[in-house]
């Protein structure tokens, strides 16, 4: 259960998009492993104590057909390393050339004519405080960044709260115009124009991603 559990604590560090989609499975694995790892080191030898019988049972039938076979490849193993040797380099050689082969885009960029800004803001703050802060994003963004043609605004949790937020956190979403009545045709560029808008608000920190 230990190593279920390190093969998922990476996607806690996951950022944007890719965070909102795994982080919260990662956590929910995590912490349901983390459990049941405790309570059968704590909790099942002690009831296992009263209500199991004091016998031992013969091992499973697949297990007594892997036994054998398992034994012999061992036995092989140990008398050929080279062999061993041999087939475990070639294998790594074909997963590197594999590696170099495959892509190492962990979700695709899309380009559908919108951005989402998420800011966050002290985490004391209040609801009013919250909403008049993405008031201010708002207008330095229509006024400083005229590649934008509108935008919408959530703060934190939706009804449903498939999306855990604070009332701190906020989801901007930003419609850009088409691209031809851009300065730059450039969307990084666009959205680096929105980040030097952001500068002037104190306490915001934004982060920028594709809509979901």
């Amino acid at each position: 259960m230990l190593i279920i559990c390190l093969v998922f604590l990476p996607l806690l560090a996951l950022q944007g998009l890719e965070g909102k989609l795994f982080r919260p499975v990662a956590l929910t694995i995590v912490f349901a492993l983390a459990g049941s790892l405790f309570q059968s080191m704590t909790i099942i030898p002690v009831l296992a104590s009263y209500f199991l019988p004091e016998k031992h049972g013969a091992d499973p039938l697949l297990m007594r057909i892997i036994t054998p076979a398992y034994s012999k490849l061992l036995d092989f193993a140990l008398a050929k390393p080279v062999v061993i040797y041999t087939v475990s380099g070639v294998s790594l050689a074909f997963a590197i050339i594999a590696y170099l082969g495959v892509g190492k885009t962990f979700m695709p960029t899309m380009d559908e004519g919108s951005v989402i800004m998420q800011a966050a803001k002290l985490p004391s703050i209040n609801l009013d405080r919250s909403l008049e802060g993405d008031l201010l994003i708002e207008r330095a963004l229509m006024e400083d960044v005229p590649e934008i043609e509108g935008i919408v605004a959530r703060v934190g949790s939706d009804e449903l709260g498939l999306d855990p937020m604070g009332l701190n956190e906020s989801d901007i979403f930003v419609v850009l115009k088409p691209k031809k009545e851009w300065r730059k045709k450039d969307k990084e560029w666009v959205i680096d124009q929105m980040r030097s808008a952001m500068h002037e608000l104190p306490g915001i920190e934004p982060s920028f991603t594709q809509p979901i």
